[in-house]
């Protein structure tokens, strides 16, 4: 397999959203590796062990939102982002795209807001922005609040989504 989608909620929806849409306009296979309320440290490992197995050539991750809460901290969730890149690279995946974690307005957790949350997501952008350097991605700058949201004000809506597919496609490009 020569390119993987991982991640959360947003991978998940961009798979089936590309499912109906046609193929990414690649040339070359591309695998969706993508888990509702996935975090970076909860329903990570087993997807994260099947991504590694299956050494992709490259990665686009989209991953970190649902890790923010009250109770971690913005150098944690970085952290652990940076992990799964290393390791990636370590199984052999020769390129890793990150993207930086888009604002949402909605909140499962008790005492979270979208001010305390968008804090913490430009924190954690800014520590991935100077760990990937060219390989970060700046999701933030396609997909805007809340134009290209759903209802509920936390997923990208269609318009978003096909956002997503192009950053994606734009990335595996310069493979």
């Amino acid at each position: 397999m020569s390119f993987a989608v991982f991640g959360d909620s947003y991978v998940s929806r961009l798979e089936h959203f590309t499912i109906s849409k046609g193929d990414l306009n690649l040339n070359t296979k591309c695998k969706f590796y993508g888990v509702p309320g996935m975090g970076t440290t909860y329903k990570f490992e087993s997807t994260f062990n099947r991504l590694c197995h299956d050494r992709p050539k490259a990665v686009f991750i989209i991953l970190g939102g649902n890790s923010i809460t009250t109770k971690t901290t913005p150098n944690t969730i970085f952290e652990e982002l940076k992990r799964a890149v290393e390791l990636l690279k370590m199984h052999g995946t020769e390129r890793v795209f990150v993207c930086g974690i888009v604002t949402r307005g909605n909140f499962r957790e008790c005492g979270m807001d979208k001010r305390t949350f968008d804090k913490m997501r430009k924190s954690i952008n800014e520590k991935l922005k100077k760990f990937m350097k060219s390989d970060y991605v700046d999701l933030g700058r396609f997909v805007k609040y809340p134009t290209h949201y759903d209802n509920h004000k936390v997923h990208p809506s269609q318009s978003g989504l096909l956002k997503i597919r192009s950053c994606v496609e734009c990335a595996f490009r310069t493979v």
